[in-house]
């Protein structure tokens, strides 16, 4: 095997050779001085009274009661600008919106499924929109480790306050994003009718479109 290592603001590691039951392995990372790694907020709560957790005025968590559980026992709940934004084909982040969230119960355990939704509400900055983009047509989703993808789910635009809010069952990274362009139709036929003034056109489907738009050359 050859191992590697980075984290948030370090280096990747040059890799080191190992194999199967080796130990006393260590890997010294260098700082990237450059960078600042997020902070995140933490919060403390009862899972039987649930609570609000904000990242500043980027984002709020409002997580209802009997939502993280029934006990009496406090949970830590998190939340954080993403150290990694990744894309994927069907959607484009915005900038500053990825947020992180976790939440691990007394004994140090990831609790990342909610028995009720938890309201999310992110905040997005109008400069970082595409020229001419309409914000109605922004996307909230949640990243989806196993398929590598963004999930798009339902989400209310508030156009005036630049927020979108959704609810999720569940806690990873969340953010907003512009939906990716579909790619032209391939293999577009023309079919006239006899007898007819119709005409059949077909294509290939393409992943992703909802719809598709046809002109007419004048």
């Amino acid at each position: 095997w050859t191992v590697f290592a980075d984290g948030p603001c370090y280096f990747k590691s040059a890799g080191l050779a190992a194999t199967a039951g080796n130990t006393g392995k260590n890997i010294t990372l260098a700082t990237n001085t450059a960078c600042s790694a997020p902070v995140p907020q933490v919060q403390s709560m009862t899972p039987a009274s649930g609570g609000i957790i904000s990242n500043g005025t980027t984002a709020t968590v409002n997580i209802p009661a009997n939502a993280l559980g029934t006990g009496s026992n406090a949970v830590t709940v998190s939340i954080s600008d993403a150290d990694v934004v990744p894309s994927s084909p069907n959607l484009t982040p915005l900038s500053g919106t990825v947020q992180t969230i976790t939440a691990s119960n007394s004994s140090g355990q990831s609790i990342s499924s909610l028995n009720s939704s938890a309201d999310i509400t992110i905040a997005y900055s109008e400069v970082n929109l595409p020229v001419g983009f309409d914000e109605n047509n922004l996307q909230v989703a949640y990243w989806d480790a196993t398929n590598k993808q963004w999930e798009p789910v339902a989400g209310t635009v508030d156009p005036d306050q630049n927020t979108i809010t959704l609810q999720l069952d569940h806690f990873t990274d969340v953010g907003i994003g512009t939906p990716a362009v579909p790619e032209a139709p391939q293999n577009v036929s023309a079919l006239a009718m006899a007898n007819s003034p119709q005409i059949n056109l077909t294509w290939n489907a393409v992943s992703g479109a909802t719809n598709y738009k046809v002109y007419r050359a004048a």
